[in-house]
Parts: structure tokens; sequence; C-alpha cells
């Protein structure tokens, strides 16, 4: 009998085969319904992806286009990791419109150099404020957050339509529902003559390295991947589940420099003793290799002060860590194997 099963790691190979199949099959079916509605679909697809990037005019506007999007993937994969499923960001895109917009509405008149970087952090604040709402509805009334994030964004984008219709109509803009032009001191530089590409698509690519950084070589990273796979690590660890990666599941107050005792609460829990250690000499400048230990196997041993052996291997515990011969106290911890 055919069986199937989950695998225990994912694989590294469809990691980078995913949007390649994505994108054939999206060729192939886009053609195919281009056929049935008697259309060429070589015509077709070539009007949608090729046509509009023809030109240095069409691509610089790609670049302007794709600058915002690029950042709100960046801050949604990091809820993404901690297994928060934000689908408002367009709400959140316009409520931080909103609000750094509206600085610059007031000081319309302004040359002064604080106004950029301040309705920097005012879009930051609107954004967030947009999107803690969700946050508040799931921690509080345990609320679904893509739906509450969702319904948000219409809300977000009538209350922007009520104050270009109101409030903050251009009174020079002959009756149409379009606010007063931005300074030159609110207005990003551009970095390319003749087209409208700017300074945030630089920093648009910047914000990507750092969110890799972050999500792949920080404690952070680590604490957001964790709390994502792993939601039974946080009663453990004293840390509730529902603040999803917001808090540290891992950490413990009584730690030495480079030794961590990590042991399993359930030996049926898929558990990661080595990378907890890991994480402890990473933050001391020392990289263990990736050595995955699990639920009834030997747990692997460490070197570089932290010694992680196979004691306490049973029913209810999995392993601990020992500081030479001396065991490390500390708190509970349960992470997947794949972690």
């Amino acid at each position: 009998m055919v069986r199937l099963e989950p695998r225990r790691q994912h694989s590294q190979a469809m990691v980078y085969l995913s949007p390649v199949l994505a994108t054939l099959m999206t060729l192939i079916v886009g053609g195919i319904i281009f056929s049935f509605m008697g259309k060429n679909p070589f015509d077709a697809l070539y009007t949608f992806f090729i046509l509009p990037i023809n030109n240095s005019y069409g691509i610089s506007e790609l670049f302007v286009k794709a600058t915002p999007l690029v950042i709100i993937a960046i801050g949604l994969s990091m809820g993404f990791r901690a297994n928060v499923w934000n689908i408002g960001a367009e709400g959140q895109l316009t409520m931080g419109a909103i609000f750094g917009g509206g600085l610059a509405l007031y000081f319309y008149d302004s040359e002064s150099m604080f106004l950029l970087p301040a309705m920097f952090v005012l879009g930051a604040i609107g954004g967030a404020f947009w999107g803690g709402i969700p946050a508040l509805l799931r921690t509080r009334f345990n609320a679904n957050e893509i739906l509450t994030s969702l319904m948000l964004t219409y809300v977000a984008t009538l209350f922007l339509s009520f104050l270009v219709h109101g409030p903050w109509r251009n009174p020079e803009g002959f009756n149409f529902p379009e606010s007063r032009p931005f300074p030159d001191a609110g207005l990003l530089p551009v970095i390319y003559d003749g087209t409208r590409v700017h300074l945030g698509t630089a920093f648009a690519v910047l914000v990507v390295i750092a969110g890799w950084i972050l999500l792949s070589k920080s404690v952070i990273g680590f604490q957001l991947r964790v709390v994502g796979k792993a939601p039974q690590a946080a009663p453990p660890c004293r840390v509730p589940p529902e603040t999803h990666g917001l808090v540290y599941p891992v950490a413990g107050r009584r730690t030495f420099r480079s030794c961590r005792f990590v042991r399993g609460c359930r030996a049926d829990w898929p558990v990661a003793a080595c990378h907890i250690a890991r994480l402890r000499l990473y933050r001391n400048y020392c990289c263990l290799p990736w050595t995955v230990a699990s639920a009834g196997y030997p747990v692997w041993r460490a070197d570089y002060g932290a010694d992680i052996s196979g004691w306490g291997i049973g029913p209810d515990y999995v392993g601990a860590a020992k500081c030479g011969d001396r065991p490390v106290s500390g708190d509970f911890a349960v992470l997947p194997a794949g972690l």
C-alpha cells in the first residue's frame, strides 16, 4: 500500500524549484485559457510579461511600483515565520501613508530637512498602529487575524477616500478628489534622471538584506521560527503561544557563558537540543555544526565547552547539557528537529 508521510526535513531542492515550477505552470495554464478564448497565447503572454518592460521607462516604473511591495513583503515574512497570517498589508500601507502624508500636508510649504525623516517615523507608526489592531484582537479576544487584518484594509481605504474628498482636498485642485502636492522637502530624491526611480529603491534592497540577516542569523529570527514551527515550545518556556514571536521562548535567567541546560518535556515531541546549545554559543561567537537531535536518539556531543550528552534520555526527558562534568540548570524548551 502506498502511504504518504511528511518529510522530517524540507527538501532544499524544492526551495529553489518551487518558484520555477509555479512560473511554468502559470505560463502553461494561462496559455491554455487564452487559447480557449480565441487569443494567441504567445501574444497575450508577451503583452502581460514582456511589453511593460521592453524599454527603460517601463523598467523604471517597475522599480517604482515594486519598492513599497518589497518592503511590505519583508515585514510580512517576519509574521509568517512566526505563523501570524497578516493579510492586511495594503491597509497598513494606506494608514502609514495617511500618517506620513498628513505631516507633509500640514507643513505643505516647509523646506525643513527634518520633514522627510519625520514622515518616515510617522508612516512606520501609522502602519504599526493599524497592524496592532488585529494583534490586539487576537491576543485579547482570539479573533482570527486573517479576517480582521483583511477587513481593516477596506476601512483604511475608505478613511483615505473620506480625507481626499473632505478635509484634505486641495483648495486649488478645481474640486478634484486629491490633496495638495507634497513639498520638495517631503519627496525622496530621484536617483536616475528622467525617471521616477527614487532613493527608496536602494532602501528596499537594504531592507531585503537586513531581513535575511535578522531571520537567518540572529537570535530574534531563531525565536520567530521556534514559535512559528513549534507552538508547544511556548508553554514549557513560560511563553504564551498567542504572543507569536514577540517574546523570547528559549531565553532563560539561569545560564552560564557557554553552557545551556536543555531538556525536552515529552519524548514524543521532536527536540533539537543541540541547536539550543548552538544558539547559546553563537551569542558568544562560537559556531557549532548543524547536527539534528530528536526524541529517542542519542543527543549530540558538542565542543567549545558545552557537553550535550545522553544524560536524562528516557520516556519523559530527552537530553541535557553539562559544563564539563557539572550539569547546568535552566529553563525548559521543546523544539522541532528541523530547527
